[in-house]
């Protein structure tokens, strides 16, 4: 909306600025107005004139089309045979791994943190715990990878 209502802003700009001074925005609006009854004339005109010359076009029934008298042989129904659905064996991750992703998604049986243990990691803390997730999660990239 405010799209369209800046180009409104700009449009009535650009009219005043290449407007008469005289007549304002009042004179360009009479000449569009003239010009578009003239446009509007002429186009009537042209199209009243082009109706009464076209004579209306004969209606001509489609082609027939032969028919071919095919017959098809009985259609045999097609045995699919039926594939054994592969047994997936689960994934074994390394012991390392698999005690770092409990650690970090809080399977153990730790109680929740509460508002009074709102402790806040260092800047070390922090950065060495990202830097284990990395390298866990490039290890089990590479094993998923592998297998």
């Amino acid at each position: 909306m405010k799209f369209l209502v800046f180009n409104l802003i700009v449009a009535v700009a650009l009219i005043y600025l290449f407007s008469d001074k005289e007549g304002g925005i009042n004179a360009i609006g009479e000449k569009t107005f003239d010009v578009v009854d003239s446009i509007k004339s002429k186009t009537e005109s042209i199209a009243s004139s082009t109706i009464k010359e076209q004579a209306p076009a004969p209606k001509v029934p489609p082609p027939l089309i032969p028919q071919a008298n095919i017959v098809l042989e009985s259609a045999k129904p097609v045995s699919v045979p039926v594939l054994p659905i592969p047994k997936i064996q689960p994934f074994e991750l390394d012991p390392i791994i698999s005690g770092r992703r409990d650690e970090i998604m809080e399977t153990s049986s730790k109680p929740t943190p509460g508002p009074e243990d709102n402790a806040f990691m260092t800047r070390q803390e922090r950065r060495q715990a990202l830097m284990k997730l990395a390298e866990d999660m490039e290890y089990f990239s590479a094993e998923a990878i592998s297998q």
